[in-house]
C-alpha cells in the first residue's frame, strides 16, 4: 500500500507524507495554525482534540498526513486530515476542533471531507486487500458507531459508494 501511495501523490515522497511508528499507544493531533496532522508522543491531554491510537501488539502502522501535505492547495478543494494503515486496514480521520461553527456543522463539514478524500483515493488506488473506515472525530472520547438517523444515513452512503464503515469517536485500537 505504500507504494500504491507513492505513485498516486506525487507529493507524498517530496513532503515527507507517509511515516511509520510501532508505539503502544500514540496520538494524532491537527496542527492549530498550518493545518498539517502529525503524531505525537506523548501528549498533554488538555491539547484537544486529539485521536489516540492504540497498538498493544506494537505493530507496524503507517500515518500518512493528507490534508496539507498531500493536498497543499485550496484548489485541491477539503480533505481529510490523516489516514492511519496496516496490511489490512486503512482508516482515513477528520479531526475537527471544537467552537463555533455547532457540532452538527462540524459533523457535516468532516463527513464531507472524508467523502471527498475516499472518492479520490479509490479513484486511483486499489483498496481491495483493505477493510476502508472513515473516522469522525468532533469531541467523543470513545469509538462509537453512528446512530442519529442522518449518521445511519451516511453510515449506508459510506458503505454503499465505498465499502467503509464510518465511525465516531477519538480512539482507535489496531
Amino acid at each position: 500500500m505504500r507504494q500504491k501511495i507513492h505513485n498516486a501523490f506525487a507529493n507524498c515522497l517530496a513532503h515527507s507524507c507517509l511515516q511509520n511508528t510501532n508505539e503502544s499507544i500514540f496520538y494524532i493531533q491537527d496542527h492549530p495554525t498550518h493545518g498539517r496532522s502529525f503524531i505525537t508522543i506523548p501528549i498533554n491531554l488538555n491539547d484537544y482534540p486529539y485521536f489516540t491510537v492504540n497498538n498493544p501488539d506494537q505493530k507496524d502502522i503507517n500515518f500518512l498526513s493528507i490534508d496539507q501535505c498531500i493536498y497543499l492547495t485550496p484548489q485541491d478543494g477539503p480533505r481529510c486530515d490523516c489516514a492511519l494503515f496496516d496490511n489490512t486496514v486503512f482508516h482515513f480521520i477528520e479531526i475537527k476542533r471544537g467552537g463555533p461553527p455547532k457540532t452538527s456543522d462540524r459533523r457535516r463539514d468532516a463527513i464531507d471531507q472524508l467523502k471527498v478524500t475516499i472518492m479520490n483515493f479509490i479513484g486511483q488506488i486499489d483498496f481491495s486487500t483493505h477493510k476502508i473506515y472513515a473516522h469522525i472525530c468532533v469531541g467523543h472520547f470513545s469509538q462509537i458507531p453512528s446512530i442519529k438517523t442522518s449518521d445511519l444515513v451516511n453510515s449506508i452512503f459510506f458503505w454503499d459508494n465505498f465499502k467503509a464503515e464510518l465511525l465516531d469517536g477519538n480512539t482507535i485500537t489496531f
